[in-house]
């Protein structure tokens, strides 16, 4: 049975991204307190990364959890790596115009959904899990 959760709305009247590529420390309270709610692991550390333009390929890290993408002028890749059981990423593509996508690909034979790559369009998100290395990456 589903669990009811309390939490705040997210600070949208705040940039989430300040001056510099730094994350805004609201913002990051609120990512946390979700994290908290969604994993049960109350004091884990959220650990995120920023992408903007770069227009190359950011390879996951196993410690990341959130990866918050604005791809304005170049389309960001977001590579996986080798996928572990549970494993869970949340990617964002927070783009202010439409044109760039993140793409997802996963590490070498490894799917996402039976497809080879997942392409985030402005606003849209997922949260991907690792189910094991028969059944690949699926969007929860």
């Amino acid at each position: 049975m589903p669990k009811n959760i309390n939490v705040d709305p997210p600070p949208s009247r705040r940039p989430l991204i300040q001056t510099g590529n730094t994350a805004d420390f609201v913002w990051h309270k609120w990512f946390q307190r979700i994290y908290d709610i969604v994993t049960g692991a109350q004091g884990t550390y959220l650990n995120y990364i920023f992408l903007d333009d770069t227009g190359t390929t950011y390879t996951v890290l196993a410690s990341d959890n959130l990866i918050v993408a604005k791809p304005e002028n170049a389309q960001i890749d977001v590579q996986l790596t080798p996928g572990e059981d549970g494993k869970v990423y949340n990617i964002h593509n927070i783009a202010d115009t439409g044109a760039n996508a993140v793409v997802i690909t996963p590490d070498g034979t490894e799917e996402i959904e039976r497809t080879t790559s997942v392409s985030l369009s402005k606003n849209d998100s997922v949260t991907i899990m690792f189910v094991s290395p028969e059944n690949g990456w699926f969007i929860i």
